[in-house]
């Protein structure tokens, strides 16, 4: 039976179920737009429905003007964000300066309790980062630094006085 078929007969019969099935999908969901479209004066009735589609775009755009409160969140975030981004460009500057303090005191043969008077002198100007969570990290570096260069261990006690 499927032998008597020929390929451009079973094409032909694919391409017109395709046709009738996309024309229900069209009559079904857009079936405003489709009789605005060939309504009489289909000219005008194009220019309106393009018009149409404008207007919403433009209030879809300019939607957030209505939430004036969504704008006001989004602007704390980013103000939040923007705090972030500076403390951890503060926290990036401290690392490298106390990295340089590091690799001065090792190439000075400095003693402990220099080497712990310069890196407070350096924590001073950072202050604001005493409480942040950046603390912890800091004070590895620290220590990972000291270890680096053979200098000789700060512990837990001496790292928390650097900061006082």
């Amino acid at each position: 039976m499927f032998n008597q078929i020929s390929w451009a007969i079973y094409l032909k019969v694919v391409c017109v179920l395709l046709v009738i099935y996309y024309l229900v999908v069209a009559i079904k969901f857009f079936s405003k737009e489709l009789s605005s479209f060939f309504a009489p004066g289909s000219a005008l009735s194009r220019n309106n429905l393009s018009k149409e589609r404008e207007i919403n775009q433009k209030e879809h755009v300019s939607g957030d003007q209505s939430y004036p409160d969504l704008l006001q969140s989004d602007n704390t975030c980013t103000a939040t964000e923007q705090a972030v981004d500076d403390t951890f460009l503060q926290v990036e500057k401290l690392a490298a300066t106390l990295k340089a303090v590091v690799d001065n005191a090792a190439s000075n043969s400095m003693i402990k309790e220099e080497l712990m008077l310069s890196l407070q002198f350096v924590l001073k100007n950072y202050h604001n980062l005493k409480g942040s969570p950046f603390l912890i990290a800091i004070n590895n570096l620290i220590a990972s630094e000291c270890d680096k260069y053979n200098l000789p261990q700060l512990n837990a006690e001496e790292l928390a006085m650097l900061w006082n």
